[in-house]
């Protein structure tokens, strides 16, 4: 089904540094605050289809801790105790396109995100504004990057990542003008932050 990504990553893995037997520049390791298990539900206006239009994009993120157990694992560091979930809500705008099979085959959003994150208790732990963008994303399987620009992590790295299309528990829509993709909803999506 999804044939032309398979195609895509085998090329990159073969383009890669590694097997062009270049070498990255030492950077310092980014240490992981946090790792979130999240369920999401994306809206797309007015729809994705094969050709490319621009979309407005909203969307929440849901990582409960009260009834399920944890949805985050932290570090020790003070500035995460205690965090075991969280609400988000995100907005954006862009372009995105899609192949017969809705899987969304190119993308370039932008936008703003709220978390509000939460302890297992369900009492509030702080809320964090990030600036993202989206550059790679298949069926429901959002790939946005982004910083922390305030409130708690100010500064941090932003990442949000399905590990697969299997991870669809529903859409709505297909990539037809006549019928564009126009939401999709996901479990077993991973937000994670990290810092320099």
């Amino acid at each position: 089904m999804h044939r032309g990504f398979a195609v895509l990553g085998s090329a990159l893995a073969v383009a890669s540094p590694a097997a062009l037997g270049l070498t990255a520049p030492a950077h310092p390791a980014a240490t992981q605050l946090l790792s979130c298990a999240v369920s999401s539900h994306l809206d797309f206006s007015p729809g994705v289809q094969m050709v490319s239009v621009p979309q407005s994009v909203t969307g929440v993120l849901h990582g409960s801790g009260p009834t399920t157990g944890p949805a985050c694992t932290t570090t020790a560091a003070a500035t995460t105790a205690g965090i075991a979930g969280l609400d988000a809500t995100l907005t954006g705008k862009g372009q995105a396109t899609c192949f017969t099979d809705t899987g969304l085959e190119t993308v370039n959003l932008s936008g703003t995100m709220t978390i509000s994150w939460k302890k297992a208790t369900g009492e509030a732990a702080g809320s964090s504004q990030i600036q993202w963008t989206a550059k790679q994303v298949d069926l429901g399987n959002v790939v946005l990057a982004g910083t922390v620009s305030s409130g708690q992590f100010k500064g941090a790295t932003l990442s949000v990542a399905g590990p697969t299309a299997a991870a669809v528990t529903s859409l709505t829509g297909g990539c037809a003008p006549s019928s564009p993709l126009t939401d999709v909803t996901t479990t077993d999506t991973y937000l994670r932050l990290t810092q320099a």
